[in-house]
């Protein structure tokens, strides 16, 4: 489901994710911004199996729309 409220978004988002130039990517983000407190604490492979977990939903769940 997108989220279409104006209010949740603007410019200054507090998370970047930069593509290094070996491939890899960074991830930064405003740690006092309310939207990203579920990164404090967890270490950089948590972080990466949420992220990698959450790309595996997206997609799948686009292959079961295209069936």
């Amino acid at each position: 489901m997108l989220n279409n409220n104006p209010k949740d978004f603007n410019d200054v988002d507090g998370l970047n994710i930069i593509e290094n130039p070996d491939g890899t990517f960074q991830v930064e983000w405003d740690e006092n911004d309310p939207r990203y407190s579920m990164f404090k604490g967890l270490t950089e492979e948590q972080i990466q199996h949420m992220i990698t977990e959450g790309l595996r939903e997206i997609i799948n769940r686009e292959e079961d729309d295209s069936i």
